[in-house]
């Protein structure tokens, strides 16, 4: 039987208040200070933070469920936790590994919520996304070491306490992750993200100027991709689960809208709207593809998962290959879910389900903004390919 973390037994309560509030969040551009604050201090970082540094222990399956539940009260808060997750997968891995991990992992498991500084500006040498080089510098020829650069798309880090940043030893050209404390000086932090859709994810700009950086903050060296598996499969996955969980709230939103109308058109095959067999399949589509969406984003989940009982790092990889490709078929697929089910929704309520005051546009806002994310026709092609030739994937942290 799963062992409780104390601190998760109220999640519930709290994604309900969440999701009450969502519309609100975007809508009116509203920070969602409060849902974040509530998530921290209910433990929602530490699901995944093994029990002996004061988390919950949870198996990847059951911390997706989680993920999927508040994607579905909130994606845009969902998306604030993508980056931290991330980061705790890659700590974990490192303790089993024999890391020692341990101030990180109890960090989380106090409620530190951890952020990403990954990207930088095109350097203009036309490099491609994800193989430009990195520009943010960190000077180790001096003790505090010093941070210099700007990051950004690094989500999450205006509510972040923590970012762990990719640099650029200078004495080497190694590239290096140390934790930056957004508290330190020098650090400025910009909510900048002005997309249509995950309007209020703090996905903001992090600029390090000349910033302290002790020996021990820096916690990983090399590219961060290549043989990580959990710099490919679970982001992807993340992302994917945010996507699941809009799903499932279109799914109830389109229920909700088809119990509360009080009349339908004069030419419908029936006088009972609730008796109508063209809204009953809509509605049938909808809450299926719901379950069909979360129900692949847990098993891909357990592929993740599977990783950790290999038993020979030939084993590993094997097993890491397979679930990034798992990740990237479910992308494939739940993508093209999410942003079809936020348009049949109108289908359900017709011209009023329109209203500004419901926000009902903001399901395909998210939905798209989150599937534009590592565009989907690349995914596909590169499936196809491994499919009918035996193609090796991308080892980069966008597969």
């Amino acid at each position: 039987m799963t062992q409780r973390h104390p601190r998760t037994d109220g999640l519930d309560k709290i994604l309900a208040a969440i999701a009450s509030d969502a519309v609100h969040h975007d809508r009116d551009l509203v920070r969602p200070d409060t849902a974040v604050a509530a998530l921290k201090n209910a433990g929602f970082g530490a699901l995944r933070v093994p029990a002996r540094f004061g988390g919950a222990g949870l198996s990847l399956p059951e911390v997706f469920r989680k993920v999927i539940a508040l994607g579905a009260a909130d994606p845009s808060v969902a998306h604030i936790y993508r980056n931290h997750f991330a980061v705790v997968e890659k700590l974990v891995a490192a303790d089993t590994a024999g890391a020692n991990v341990r101030r990180w992992l109890e960090l989380a498991a106090g409620g530190a919520l951890f952020s990403t500084g990954m990207t930088d500006k095109d350097d203009g040498s036309g490099a491609p996304v994800g193989g430009g080089r990195v520009t943010t510098d960190l000077d180790t020829s001096v003790v505090p070491h010093r941070i210099t650069g700007t990051k950004y798309y690094s989500t999450g880090s205006t509510f972040a306490d923590w970012i762990l940043v990719r640099a650029r030893r200078t004495d080497d050209d190694k590239t290096i992750f140390a934790f930056v404390d957004v508290l330190r000086n020098g650090v400025t932090v910009t909510d900048d993200w002005e997309g249509f859709g995950q309007r209020q994810s703090g996905s903001g700009t992090v600029t390090f100027d000349d910033v302290t950086v002790h020996p021990d903050e820096v916690v990983f060296t090399g590219s961060g991709h290549g043989e990580e598996f959990n710099n490919a499969a679970l982001p992807q996955l993340y992302l994917t689960a945010i996507l699941a969980g809009i799903t499932s709230a279109v799914a109830d939103d389109a229920v909700t809208l088809a119990k509360n109308r009080t009349r339908t058109f004069y030419h419908a095959p029936t006088e009972n709207l609730l008796q109508d067999p063209l809204l009953q399949n809509t509605i049938g589509e909808l809450v299926s593809q719901a379950y069909a969406a979360s129900a692949i984003v847990v098993d891909v989940a357990r592929t993740i998962d599977d990783i950790y009982a290999a038993e020979s790092d030939v084993e590993r990889r094997q097993r890491a290959v397979a679930a990034s490709l798992n990740a990237s078929k479910a992308k494939v697929v739940i993508d093209d879910i999410a942003t079809r089910v936020s348009t049949a929704l109108f289908d359900v309520g017709g011209a009023s389900a329109t209203s500004r005051t419901k926000d009902l546009d903001r399901h395909w806002r998210n939905a798209r903004t989150l599937a534009s994310h590592n565009p989907t026709a690349y995914k596909a092609r590169i499936i196809g390919d491994h499919a009918l030739n035996g193609t090796d994937l991308p080892t980069g942290g966008f597969f």
